[in-house]
């Protein structure tokens, strides 16, 4: 018996040996896979002979031959192959499907819409096919352009197995590149930003080096334009990026929480920028003292050392402060709001970001065609700021919660003694018929029956803006008269008193009310509308320009774009459908967006929505907030509850503990905005586009405008689930 185990150990052994002897021989085999695979197959010289491989193919025999020594070998030949066949199962074992994107409304799909999405491109993309090769060290590809921008570009190629996200690469154009204007299209370094496969086909988006020669970038540019005309772009595209537009402006417009930009690295003075739209006003409120808003109130200290969010109280005993991911000190400082009448829970969200300023050029440059100084001013303020603070009140999903046995100690907020700021607001488009100048003169305000002394900040032939400094409340649309005392005392030809004036703007901020005005030309004199229009057109070249316009809407475009992308929160909107009736149209799709069986179940929800949006008196200050509470069950149907069903604090214990022992549950603080008709009307930049497309794709055209017509509401989901567990696991 052990005789014949010895023998037999000893003929595996020379199998063994035999077997690395043949494979140790040289090959005289030529690897040949075309036609046999998807990619494209190039000559490759090696062991003396030619060998027809694809990418993938021929980084594997690379790294054999270098096993080898350099030696092709029967080794190399078989385990090539054998590589092949192994990566080919798998690969069509994971065969990706590429998805349609497809602007509709329909309560039984929720469309998904991403404000970061990398076909959302600020440059119009151009359909052209042209040959292109990709050079990667030592291997080539070569494939055609689908479409093309002046710092991107579209190809699709043979399959390629090697390539992914990410990696660089150099790009030339070798038929463009034969034009004398467009000689430098070689060789430019491009980077993988979008790779796709399907069986035989591969799809990148390359994204161009923006430091790369800028004469490169000058020719791409000049092609573009040459180029930028409606045969050659991607209308669908185009479409889809005006649609894209009009949401983002629609929530930054609708926003309730203010936001703060902040340097991390300056305690002292942290706030770069802070915006703070009228529906987000009334956020601020618990902050009033004396009716103006005391921002000491807010832990900026904190909010830049601890870098992650908070929990904030204000009560009549205190400001209070407990971090997020601590439950034991939420669930104390819960218990401690419980327990005070007029008191307020504040949520900030704190969001660390990178911002590239080469990414705003444009809106950057537009700045700085007016203003220089201030257009470098911005882009040192956004090459500090470091993260995004939002303020959102959701005390009203922080009642009726049971009691924890907590005992930790919350802290005490000690007042903030850093720099304020000014805040701006969000206003994409900004339509001025006249321009205005910088001009300082006295004048006289009779509103709301006082008459109050002022002077000017700017003047146009049709308005003026001023500063006072008090507390005026004034309606917008309503009338107020004006005298200009100094151009009174400088004439005698027109009556420069008692001009009737419409209320645009109002705000009351660090003592002091700002208001825009606008003159009733209709119910004005003609001698008078004259004498501004005359006067202003006389000493033109003397006065100074105000660019608040361009900067505002410049500012408007770069903040609400990093806003969407570094959106923690889930945006969505509710229209009509086809049949006229209320649905949830849209949903902002981010790392945080859930599945659609939960967004089908949120359509459940609309009609009490709109209830509720229909109570409150038509005003665009006006948003509403609830607590909305869900879970999934075993069979995968999702059960819904919000605070306006939920009538005691018993009924809501037992449906957020009977949520929290289920697997998936989610529970949101919700902000809803009704949407003004007027709205899309004031987008003047979108009309005009769709204007421009609507000869080449007007069924398209027509159905964006009918679904953006439709919108009643916008509305935010805050994720809080954390927050409202941390009372029922500390116990």
């Amino acid at each position: 018996m052990a005789e014949n185990t010895a023998t037999k150990s000893r003929n595996q052994a020379f199998l063994a040996q035999h077997e690395r002897q043949r494979l140790a021989k040289l090959c005289n085999r030529a690897i040949d896979l075309r036609g046999k695979v998807a990619g494209e197959c190039q000559a490759y010289q090696f062991g003396g002979k030619t060998h027809y491989l694809d990418d993938r193919a021929y980084l594997i025999a690379k790294q054999l031959l270098e096993r080898f020594n350099g030696r092709y070998t029967f080794g190399v030949y078989e385990s090539v192959l054998k590589a092949l066949k192994t990566l080919s199962a798998k690969d069509e074992s994971t065969i990706e499907k590429k998805v349609e994107f497809i602007l509709s409304r329909s309560r039984y799909e929720v469309q998904l819409i991403p404000f970061s999405g990398q076909l959302q491109r600020k440059e119009s993309r151009i359909i052209f096919a042209t040959p292109v090769v990709l050079h990667v060290d030592d291997v080539l590809y070569h494939g055609a352009t689908m479409d093309i921008t002046s710092g991107a570009i579209s190809v699709a190629l043979k399959r390629v197995s090697t390539l992914e996200k990410g990696d660089k690469l150099l790009v030339s154009f070798p038929e463009l590149s034969t034009h004398a204007e467009l000689r430098l299209l070689v060789k430019i370094p491009y980077s993988v930003l979008v790779i796709e496969h399907d069986d035989l086909r591969t799809r990148l988006i390359l994204l161009r080096d923006r430091d790369c020669n800028k004469e490169v970038m000058q020719q791409l540019e000049l092609w573009c334009k040459q180029h930028n005309s409606p045969e050659y772009l991607d209308l669908d595209n185009e479409l889809f990026n005006l649609a894209c537009s009009y949401y983002q402006h629609l929530y930054c417009r609708t926003l309730t929480s203010p936001q703060f930009w902040l340097n991390p690295n300056d305690p002292q003075d942290p706030i770069k920028a802070f915006q703070l739209v009228p529906t987000s006003e009334s956020t601020l409120d618990p902050f009033r003292k004396e009716k103006d808003v005391d921002l000491s109130l807010l832990p900026f200290t904190e909010i830049v050392t601890e870098q992650s969010d908070l929990l904030l109280q204000i009560s009549s005993q205190g400001v209070y402060v407990a971090r997020r991911d601590d439950a034991s000190q939420m669930a104390s400082l819960l218990d401690n709001h419980l327990l005070q009448e007029s008191s307020h829970i504040f949520l900030l969200k704190i969001q660390k970001i990178n911002i590239n300023t080469v990414d705003f050029e444009y809106e950057i440059s537009k700045i700085a065609e007016d203003t220089p100084d201030y257009a470098n001013n911005l882009e040192r303020r956004l090459n500090d700021i470091g993260i995004i603070a939002s303020v959102t009140n959701i005390s009203s999903c922080c009642t009726m919660l049971e009691q924890s046995s907590s005992e930790s100690v919350i802290t005490i907020v000690p007042p903030w003694q850093g720099k304020t700021t000014i805040p701006s607001y969000f206003k994409h488009t900004i339509s001025r018929e006249k321009s205005r100048y910088l001009i300082r003169t006295s004048i006289q305000i009779l509103a709301n029956g006082t008459k109050f002394q002022a002077t000017t900040v700017d003047v146009s032939s049709s308005g003026l803006a001023l500063s006072l400094p008090r507390d005026i409340a004034l309606t917008l649309g309503s009338r107020v008269a004006i005298d200009f005392v100094r151009w009174q005392q400088q004439t005698s030809n027109v009556k420069l008193t008692e001009l009737s004036y419409f209320v645009r703007s109002c705000r009351f901020w660090n003592g002091e009310t700002h208001i825009g005005l606008e003159r009733d030309k209709v119910g004005t004199t003609f001698s008078v509308n004259q004498f501004f229009t005359a006067t202003i057109k006389r000493n033109k070249a003397q006065l100074f320009k105000d660019n608040q316009d361009t900067i505002i809407s410049q500012e408007s475009e770069i903040f609400g774009s990093l806003l969407g992308q570094y959106l923690t929160t889930i945006p969505f909107y509710l229209g009509m459908d086809d049949d006229n009736k209320r649905i949830l149209q849209a949903v902002i799709s981010t790392h945080n967006t859930h599945d659609n069986t939960l967004w089908l179940a949120f359509q459940n929800l609309v009609t009490m929505m709109s209830e509720l949006l229909n109570s409150p008196p038509d005003n665009t200050n006006d948003s509403i907030h609830f607590g909305i509470y869900c879970y999934q069950d075993n069979s995968g149907n999702w059960h819904i509850k919000t605070d306006h069903e939920l009538s005691s604090t018993n009924e809501k214990s037992v449906f957020i503990n009977r949520a929290l022992t289920s697997e998936h549950h989610h529970f949101f603080h919700c902000r809803l905005c009704p949407v003004k008709y007027t709205w899309f009307a004031q987008e003047t930049e979108l009309n005009r586009q769709l204007l421009n497309l609507r000869n080449h794709s007007p069924h398209k055209v027509k159905q964006m405008k009918s679904i953006f017509l439709s919108f009643f509401a916008v509305g935010e989901l805050t994720g809080i689930t954390d927050i409202i567990s941390a009372n029922y696991t500390n116990k």
